[in-house]
């Protein structure tokens, strides 16, 4: 039997993690807890993974592999698997310039039920955390992520023009990454 998905069996078989992978989290804080918003991992053969995980870990998830190709992964209402096959981009290794990699908008309800709480293991694991103080930002937030050619810091203000004038915006380069992983909070 032929998989009408053939990019299924990589994507499972690529998300297995390494010791030496990179883990990045966004993070919001509130009086009650710290939230996992967005966990980005990049694997030792450097393709990056992109994961908001609320809702029951039914959040969307993006890729971008080591050889270019690039697809989104979101669930239905029913929670099955919506595989996206977005396109074929550069390979990691020759990318240049930017590109926006996924956006999510967080609502955080008052009860925050769904969404997933920080844990000790996850934080001892990463090597970068961006943190939100959600008393400050609101309890709805617009997070984007870019990947940016390493080195250009002249590519940033492109990605700043791109927040609408009546928004303040913050922003996270993280450098230890190649290509570098930029990071982009905006309240609602």
């Amino acid at each position: 039997m032929v998989d009408a998905y053939p990019e299924r069996q990589h994507i499972e078989t690529a998300v297995e993690e390494s010791r030496n992978d990179r883990h990045i989290l966004v993070v919001g804080f509130t009086k009650e807890a710290a939230y996992q918003f967005v966990k980005i991992r990049q694997h030792t053969d450097k393709s990056i993974y992109v994961k908001f995980p609320y809702r029951n870990n039914r959040g969307p998830h993006y890729s971008y592999h080591a050889n270019g190709r690039r697809h989104l992964v979101r669930f239905n209402e029913k929670g099955r698997q919506i595989h996206i096959r977005v396109d074929n981009g550069l390979p990691i290794s020759k990318f240049k310039g930017q590109v926006r990699l996924e956006s999510c908008t967080i609502i955080l309800p008052e009860s925050s039920s769904g969404w997933r709480k920080l844990t000790v293991a996850e934080e001892r694991r990463t090597q970068a955390m961006f943190c939100f103080d959600m008393s400050r930002l609101g309890r709805q937030l617009n997070i984007s992520c870019y990947l940016l050619e390493t080195g250009r810091v002249d590519l940033l203000p492109a990605i700043v023009k791109a927040v609408p004038p009546q928004y303040e915006a913050q922003f996270l380069v993280i450098t230890t990454t190649n290509p570098w992983i930029v990071i982009q909070a905006m309240p609602l």
